[in-house]
């Protein structure tokens, strides 16, 4: 058997003089028998062990063609493996020792020995195989040859790439575009930048851009646009009063817009209301009513815009929770009732120099709904008539309420009369 002792005594025969001949002293023929010897070893060994034999190509002659003997030995004997056991490395052995332990132990170390033998007859081999190949000629040529046919191919497929990019500028200078395919891609282009220009939509007033309509109109009904719709509003009326562009313009125009808003606004109230609460006839009554206050309001100067000036508290007369509307400006947000919302507005205007008409309306519009607190006063009183307070006349639902009432403000003893 080959060791790899024997292997690195190898390199001490070749020296600059040795002949690159077929003969067995010279280069090709000594190299030839020895890995033929070391191929004939790994055969011998997959049939002891029954195991699969690799075939190792021949080293081959001098004139041996490159592609057909050497580029096949030195890709398989570059990454040499061998098949032996090297069972001869074990020095221990197992029918010496006196128990199981002690034999695994041996087994142990007689393993670690052979896969030691192993692993330095590879590197053995494959030192060989790599001093070799830097000193056989053939190889030299042959990757000569490899690289220079590499280089030509490389060039050639530049120059053919070259020559088709020629061929194809030269068709697109050639090229003239049809009067017809111009107009067509013109008028592909202008639907699409009108149609972009379609939808967008903008805000001016608040200066925000928007991709859909219903963005644009929940924008609109926004406490936000609401608000500055208002303040835009107060600040062109005092512009046009400081300006005094009033006396330029139509008497009557903000007139009919401020009526158009207030019946948008009495509309939308109204379909919201219980049906049999409201009827054609307060519409009409409220319009009238309003119409001669937001006149009015114009006539103000000097007024500025706050936020006490756009939602005003309402607390009903009825069992209803208090609710917040819109002056009439915010025809958006109005969602109570016509005659409510004229009484805001009455009471917005009583605090400024309003004429005797509109303080006579606003009396009448009082009463109306005092009277109808009485009468829910009266309806309460009525159906709880033992629940009253003899010192104050206040009217409780429960005997809870009355008798906390009675201790709180110490009814209970009898008014003096």
């Amino acid at each position: 058997m080959t060791t790899s002792g024997d292997i690195l005594k190898l390199f001490s025969k070749f020296s600059p003089r040795m002949e690159f001949s077929d003969s067995p002293s010279g280069f090709f023929g000594g190299l030839r028998a020895v890995f033929a010897r070391l191929a004939l070893e790994e055969e011998m060994a997959c049939r002891a062990d029954k195991l699969e034999f690799v075939g190792y190509p021949t080293f081959g002659s001098q004139s041996d063609n490159f592609e057909d003997v050497v580029r096949p030995f030195y890709t398989v004997w570059c990454s040499f493996s061998t098949k032996k056991s090297f069972s001869w490395k074990d020095i221990y052995r197992y029918s010496e020792a006196p128990d199981r332990r002690v034999r695994r132990l041996m087994e142990k170390e007689n393993k670690r020995l052979r896969e030691e033998g192993i692993r330095e007859f590879n590197e053995a081999v494959r030192s060989l195989v790599a001093f070799v190949k830097k000193r056989d000629p053939r190889y030299k040529r042959g990757i000569q040859s490899e690289a220079q046919r590499r280089e030509l191919l490389r060039q050639t497929a530049a120059a053919q790439a070259a020559k088709s990019r020629a061929v194809n500028q030269a068709k697109l200078r050639e090229h003239v575009i049809p009067d017809w395919a111009k107009s067509e891609e013109a008028e592909e282009e202008n639907p699409d930048s009108s149609g972009s220009e379609l939808e967008q939509f903008e805000c001016i007033i608040c200066r925000k851009a928007f991709k859909s309509l219903n963005q644009f109109n929940a924008h609109e009904r926004s406490k936000k646009h609401v608000k500055a719709v208002k303040q835009l509003r107060w600040e062109m009326r005092a512009e046009n009063e400081s300006l005094n562009l009033d006396q330029y313009m139509a008497p009557y125009s903000d007139h009919a817009q401020l009526e158009q808003c207030n019946d948008d606004s009495a509309a939308s109230s109204f379909s919201h209301e219980e049906s049999g609460k409201v009827q054609c006839g307060r519409t009409a009554d409220a319009d009238q009513n309003i119409a001669p206050i937001m006149e009015d309001t114009q006539e103000e100067s000097g007024r500025e815009f706050t936020e006490a000036d756009t939602i005003f508290p309402v607390t009903h007369a009825s069992h209803e929770s208090s609710a917040t509307i819109l002056n009439p400006s915010g025809s958006d947000d109005v969602s109570e009732r016509a005659d409510d919302a004229v009484e805001l507005l009455s009471q917005q205007m009583s605090t400024s120099a309003l004429g005797q008409s509109q303080s006579t309306e606003i009396k009448k519009i009082g009463k109306a709904k005092q009277k109808r607190a009485r009468k829910a006063a009266q309806q309460a009183q009525g159906q709880h008539p033992g629940l009253i307070c003899t010192s104050c006349n206040a009217a409780f639902p429960s005997k809870t309420q009355l008798f906390a009432h009675l201790r709180r403000y110490d009814h209970a003893e009898p008014p003096i009369r």
